[in-house]
């Protein structure tokens, strides 16, 4: 985990010193952990690091947790784990002034929405600004961008393939082209022939694909669903591979659809991480299987307050959320905060 605040030293100098530091890191986990499936953690807080972890038996209590979350809605769950991974760093982080938690998870924490830490009188989210990576190795530090930038929108609302249909898709993509502008791929026009099509007549910086997405346990059930085909692991990393060394490669791609970024450990990076694998800069993703509606509010309220505040993704995406918790209509602790 890594901690930043905008005050003393900008996030993305905070991140460029993290990735500095990433070599060393790896390896001290790799000499600490050895073969235990024990859970580890490292902090680096502007100059201050420690070392917290956990043994095989709190480890196992991690993933029983996991399946009770998913299973009810019960706030003390993310209460026992906000006590487990953010207690033992809170001074700190208070004293310090912190305001950005960068994680990078690994194994089963894949699947931890750590927007849902609880507190007792807070969701982690309403502290902390959040961002997950798959690696630190995957991630650009790029300042530039650009006040006028297009984007690329595809969905499928209609029941495909034995998928049900997706009443808010709609509504969702065509609000966030009214905020983004660009080009929008519905139903059956949003096929694999368009989508490389229109990558390869344009280069677009904003790419979001709202549909059904399944993460399996291997490249061949891993897809996002489209008119009448589907989408795998390796056809999007060669899609995203198309704009990678142009002048304005993807900057980011939202996957607004169900479970896409949750896979077992032999293929964690999930769709998301593929993508930035492949050469997008940034993916926002689901963790888990979401509400439709959920979702779309929070897409779109994402899109409008990068567009309109120019705040960093993670800000974009915190200020997001908060606005659905403050809603009582998604009043689940994981309403709008699975995304990473």
């Amino acid at each position: 985990m890594y901690c930043g605040k905008a005050g003393e030293e900008g996030t993305e100098e905070c991140f460029q010193s993290f990735a500095e530091y990433s070599d060393h890191l790896s390896d001290s986990v790799r000499k600490t952990a050895g073969d235990s499936d024990a859970v580890f953690g490292w902090l680096e807080i502007c100059g201050y690091s420690d070392r917290y972890g956990s043994d095989q038996k709190q480890s196992e209590q991690i993933c029983r947790i996991f399946q009770k979350i998913r299973a009810c809605r019960i706030k003390s769950w993310t209460a026992r784990l906000y006590r487990w991974f953010i207690e033992p760093i809170e001074p700190e982080l208070i004293s310090r002034n912190i305001d950005t938690l960068v994680i990078m998870p690994d194994g089963e924490l894949w699947s931890v929405p750590f927007a849902a830490f609880y507190d007792g009188k807070q969701f982690l989210i309403e502290k902390y600004a959040l961002a997950v990576l798959p690696a630190i190795g995957l991630t650009e530090f790029d300042k530039s961008g650009k006040d006028e930038e297009s984007a690329l929108m595809a969905g499928l609302s209609i029941e495909q393939d034995g998928f049900e249909a997706l009443a808010n898709v709609e509504k969702e993509l065509s609000d966030i082209k009214s905020v983004m502008g660009g080009r929008l791929l519905m139903n059956q026009e949003y096929t694999s022939v368009n989508l490389e099509a229109e990558f390869r007549r344009q280069e677009y910086a904003h790419l979001v694909m709202s549909t059904h997405g399944v993460f399996g346990g291997s490249p061949q059930d891993t897809y996002l669903l489209a008119y009448g085909s589907r989408l795998t692991m390796n056809d999007l990393e060669r899609l995203i591979g198309l704009g990678q060394f142009r002048e304005t490669p993807l900057d980011l791609l939202t996957l607004s659809a169900c479970e896409t970024a949750l896979g077992d450990e032999r293929a964690m990076l999930g769709l998301g991480g593929i993508a930035v694998k492949a050469g997008a800069k940034t993916a926002l993703a689901t963790l888990w299987k979401v509400s439709d509606d959920s979702t779309s509010v929070l897409t779109r309220e994402f899109y409008r307050q990068l567009k309109t505040r120019k705040v960093s993704k993670a800000q974009a995406l915190r200020n997001a959320q908060m606005k659905l918790i403050a809603d009582s209509r998604y009043e689940h602790p994981f309403s709008g905060r699975r995304f990473c």
